[in-house]
């Protein structure tokens, strides 16, 4: 069900930035921001529970992709910079993702918390998170950088140029026939930055509030037995 939530709502906004794609004289850009935000928005407005920011923008990056590359429902211009640009850091923001979610697996194990709900696996969400921002923006700081480097020469294919962004140069026997606009790269890593934005604020919100909680149910516990023990000293005395 989780699955389907945030699934559901990159698909709304994938099918948002078509239907603004489609417009006259619309700049690929602002059909992604809209998209991305409308995806995030609905995100902010569903009441309760764990939201996952992060990994509904990398859905949304990543179908937005898979729908350039396998339709022409969306304009020849986004099979250029744009979809190169979504695909490759959609993959390494998926890449965080998955690494998170793992992390999180093998947390549940050790505290032995099959619900996800502990304490415990609500810091460490929260921890993920953050290191997964760093990473994120990392990513996009460099990919900028080997955007503007390279300018419109055309660095090679998508495999190549997630190598290329993480800083692995290797010479790339194959060509794609466009470059990769590096104001593009810093627009659409901006979005995925967001949702991992997003995703901090929200999963650290939770860890406090968890924390807060379990401080507070130790301090009755302590009152309660204190209390306790004070009852049974005074019993002792009285006998």
């Amino acid at each position: 069900m989780r699955i389907l939530n945030w699934a559901v709502t990159a698909v709304v906004g994938i099918a948002i930035t078509a239907a603004v794609a489609g417009q006259p004289l619309v700049w690929p850009a602002l059909a992604i921001g809209v998209g991305s935000v409308a995806t995030a928005s609905l995100l902010v407005v569903r009441r309760g529970g764990r939201k996952y920011y992060a990994a509904t923008g990398t859905a949304y990056c990543l179908g937005l992709a898979g729908l350039i590359y396998a339709t022409e429902i969306l304009p020849a211009g986004y099979a250029e910079s744009p979809y190169a640009v979504l695909l490759s850091l959609g993959l390494v923001s998926g890449a965080i993702v998955l690494a998170q979610n793992a992390g999180r697996q093998f947390m549940k194990r050790v505290v032995g918390d099959g619900s996800g709900e502990s304490t415990a696996t609500k810091i460490y969400d929260a921890v993920a998170a953050i290191i997964g921002l760093f990473g994120m923006v990392w990513t996009v700081l460099t990919a900028q950088e080997k955007a503007m480097r390279y300018g419109g020469v055309s660095i090679g294919g998508t495999f190549g140029l997630v190598l290329n962004f993480l800083g692995i140069e290797l010479p790339i026997p194959w060509v794609i026939q466009s470059g990769v606009d590096a104001s593009m790269v810093l627009f659409i890593g901006g979005v995925l930055i967001g949702f991992h934005t997003l995703e901090s604020l929200h999963t650290t919100w939770h860890a406090t509030k968890a924390t807060a909680k379990a401080s507070s149910s130790a301090g009755k516990s302590f009152s309660s037995k204190a209390a306790s023990a004070a009852s049974n000293v005074r019993s002792s005395s009285d006998e």
